[in-house]
């Protein structure tokens, strides 16, 4: 972002490395980060001023039933003083004056998902797009597509909590039930909407698909 937006920009995005994570932040709340960074004096504000936000993820924490992620912004600000010397920092962003909106895949089809952040609940919002009324903030989870959304103006970490699904076997003459034990999110070759085929010996085709 630089010292002027274009007119009908409300949102922007915030840099990503992240395969798994993107986020968007208000271009209010991203002007107010830039401007309690800028000194008070000593500035020239006749030369453009540069800011941008990095989103940082990392996966914390992993157990059969949660998955515990650190997010976190950094903002990489440049501008001339008033000698004529460009200036550069890197400072990490602790609070934002507007929620951020960040998104991170998940496996779909979980259950009873949950999000604590800092160890505080987070409010289950309605839509991805709802407006948290919690001074935690918020999260809305897309079962079918895995897509969980996390709202929130302060960052890191951020706890989600789920359960799998239980399996069926599906026999090729017909069903018999078998609960399998719950598979961790971190088994990476994993997904709870994906059809696995079997082989049992050479005679048994079976199936494995989850129970709805």
């Amino acid at each position: 972002i630089g010292g002027e937006v274009a007119t009908g920009i409300t949102d922007v995005a915030i840099q990503s490395t992240s395969q798994i994570a993107t986020a968007t932040v208000p271009v209010s709340a991203a002007q107010t980060v830039m401007s309690n960074l800028l000194p008070g004096e000593g500035v020239d504000n006749s030369k453009n001023r540069e800011m941008v936000l990095n989103l940082n993820v990392d996966t914390k924490e992993t157990t059969d039933t949660s998955v515990t992620y650190e997010i976190g912004v950094t903002a990489d600000l440049t501008y001339t003083d008033n000698t004529g010397a460009v200036q550069q920092s890197t400072t990490d962003v602790h609070e934002l004056s507007e929620f951020m909106t960040a998104t991170v895949k998940i496996p779909s089809g979980l259950d009873d998902v949950t999000v604590t952040h800092s160890g505080n609940a987070m409010e289950k919002m309605a839509s991805a797009t709802a407006t948290p009324t919690n001074v935690n903030g918020g999260y809305y989870y897309d079962s079918y597509d895995g897509t969980l959304t996390i709202k929130s103006k302060t960052f890191s970490p951020f706890k989600v909590s789920y359960y799998l699904p239980e399996l069926e076997v599906i026999w090729w003459w017909g069903a018999e039930r078998q609960t399998y034990p719950k598979m961790s999110l971190s088994t990476e070759k994993y997904y709870p909407d994906t059809v696995v085929n079997l082989q049992v010996g050479q005679m048994l085709p079976i199936q494995s698909r989850l129970m709805i």
